[in-house]
């Protein structure tokens, strides 16, 4: 149904339009939407992270300051300083760093699992613990990291699983702690070790309020996972598909290969470590699903509604297409009058008025064609009475001829056979065309007939630049409507006979055929001239038909041959008076053989 009728067909296409539209609208909406809230969520999410990255500098700044605080204290001095052999005062001196800063530190800070004290120079070292412990045969001369302690430098940080702690009974407590190590005095020889469990950093990531799915985390500068929610991913290297993006700047955000996940990710202030927030790509683009489904409902919506809306549309612009296509098809069974009412100045409208026109043309010509095949046949049957006519009319002739020879009527002898060969010239030529030659025998036989008339023979003088004319084509009859024209009105009688002057040449310039034929009679008068020249010029507009044999219908004959600007006629008078008369056109050599000249009879 849809491929036979335009209406469906716009309706569908309206329909694809329509839904192509909204479509794209949609996946716009989503595409560019999802893009600007990515982009801001990573910039408020960096926003964010900057914050939790100030509270844990401030975190890790108060305890780096306990540290301080403890390591450049008097007491502490004293205690490195009292030699091991004097293990009541080493004692004592312990015990009073425990209540003048242990203590207090403990309770400022929940995460500290445990303080050490260590003299390189002396051997001295203590631990004060909160929960676990320390095994019986441990000393900070254990840990690998105690020759990397820089001399005089700030705080070092130490990352990983502390399996020297043990619980109450003396089993085996493993933690994963981050140590803070600095060393003080004179020569750098004291340390002091504070253990913290990342407890506190990872719940300042927390607290950022991710999503659902979002988490936080901290690194180290080896790419260690220092502080995560999962606590089987601590101290775990770091993927590298993360720590590439995060080598190559401080901060910014980017989307991990081969995941859907936005990271976020800033360095925090006197550390190497980076803090990362990783969340889902579709949990933040989720506001944007709400709309884009909103959208879509939206589209559907108008979709359900817009069919019908568009089904009269289709129908009211086809309408008069459908009309037309029925006016066509009765056009096709031959009824003519089936025009289409024309309605609105669109461009359907055109078309019907086109149709319109068309129709009222073709009924013209039709009638116009029906006219002509009456004429043709009335023509034809006009011909064939001329034949009959023609025929009647020769063998008169030939009687008349017959009993001229019989009574020596010489001059009705000639007379008669000229004229016979004349009428058998004019009427059994079928072509309108023949030779130059063939009509100067013609234009011979009309002017012997015509000398009779003025008791004598015309004087006459022809004239031919080159034999190859004679075979020039030309139309037929068109000599003797020119030599009659001389004759009929140069004004003459017995007493003054017609001299015809004929001239057959070539022009120079333009290579066509030239005849000049030129009398002594009274020539043109001024208003012929400009009469007959107007007539040539409406023949070349209207085209009209010309029934006599004139000058009139030689030149319409001379176009339909060759046509305007290649054939012409050109009348004057001489410079000694007498009419001339001179007709170009196209000089076209005809092969020996066609149109053969007949001989006549100039007695």
């Amino acid at each position: 149904m849809i491929r036979n009728s335009l209406k469906w067909k716009l309706t569908f296409i309206f329909t694809i339009l329509f839904i192509g539209n909204i479509l794209i609208l949609a996946w716009s909406v989503h595409h560019s939407s999802t893009k600007v809230i990515i982009q801001d969520s990573a910039r408020f999410g960096q926003l964010a992270l900057n914050q939790a990255n100030l509270n844990i500098e401030r975190y890790m700044n108060h305890t780096k300051q306990l540290m301080y605080r403890m390591g450049v204290s008097g007491e502490l001095q004293r205690w490195a300083s009292t030699p091991p052999r004097l293990k009541g005062e080493l004692s004592s001196r312990t015990l009073r760093l425990e209540e003048e800063f242990v203590v207090p530190f403990f309770g400022l800070n929940d995460d500290i699992v445990s303080i050490s004290i260590y003299n390189a120079s002396n051997g001295n070292e203590h631990h004060f613990t909160k929960g676990v412990f320390f095994g019986m045969n441990y000393s900070i001369q254990d840990e690998a990291w105690l020759e990397s302690v820089p001399v005089f430098e700030n705080t070092s940080y130490y990352v990983g699983l502390n399996d020297h702690y043990v619980d109450g009974v003396g089993k085996p407590a493993p933690l994963h702690v981050i140590s803070l190590v600095k060393r003080f005095g004179m020569v750098a020889d004291l340390y002091v070790r504070i253990d913290i469990r990342p407890n506190l950093l990872q719940q300042i990531l927390n607290d950022l309020r991710l999503g659902d799915s979002g988490i936080g985390f901290i690194v180290d500068a080896d790419g260690r996972v220092i502080a995560h929610p999962d606590s089987e991913q601590l101290f775990q290297m770091l993927d590298s598909r993360y720590l590439e993006p995060m080598a190559e700047r401080s901060g910014g955000n980017f989307t991990p290969q081969g995941t859907d996940l936005t990271v976020i990710f800033d360095t925090i202030p006197d550390s190497n470590w980076r803090s990362v927030i990783q969340i889902p790509s579709g949990e933040i683009a989720s506001g944007v699903y709400v709309v884009r489904n909103a959208v879509y409902s939206i589209a559907l919506f108008n979709l359900i509604g817009s069919i019908p809306l568009i089904w009269i549309v289709s129908a009211s612009l086809t309408k008069r297409l459908i009309l037309l296509k029925k006016s066509i098809a009765s056009t096709g069974q031959g009824n003519f009058d089936s025009s289409i009412a024309v309605r609105g100045k669109d461009e359907i409208a055109v078309v019907a008025q086109a149709y319109n026109r068309m129709l009222q043309e073709l009924e013209a010509h039709v009638i116009h064609l029906s006219e002509a095949r009456t004429m043709e046949q009335q023509a034809v049957m006009l011909s064939l009475q001329m034949q009959i006519d023609a025929h009647f009319l020769y063998n008169t002739l030939e009687i008349i001829n017959a009993m001229a020879y019989k009574n020596k009527v010489e001059d009705v002898e000639v007379i008669t056979n000229n004229l016979a060969q004349m009428l058998r010239y004019t009427v059994e030529l079928k072509s309108g065309g023949t030779t130059i030659e063939n009509e100067v025998e013609q234009l011979q036989r009309y002017l012997l007939i015509v000398g009779y008339r003025f008791g004598g023979s015309i004087r006459t003088a022809f004239q031919v630049e080159a034999p190859e004319l004679l075979r020039a084509e030309s139309i037929k009859i068109l000599l003797q409507p020119l030599a009659e024209n001389s004759v009929l009105h140069g004004g003459f009688d017995e007493d003054r006979l017609p001299e015809l002057n004929l001239l057959i040449a070539r022009e120079e310039a333009t290579g066509r055929l030239l005849i000049r034929m030129s009398d002594n009679g009274k020539g043109f008068a001024p208003e012929r001239l400009q009469e007959i020249g107007q007539s040539f010029a409406a023949e070349e507009r209207e085209g009209q038909t010309e029934r006599k044999i004139g000058l009139r219908n030689i030149y319409k004959r001379l176009l339909k041959r060759w046509g305007s600007g290649n054939a012409g006629i050109h009348l004057g008078n001489g410079p000694n008076g007498g009419a001339v008369i001179e007709i170009a056109f196209p000089f076209v050599e005809v092969k020996e053989g066609h149109h053969a000249a007949a001989r006549i009879d100039c007695r």
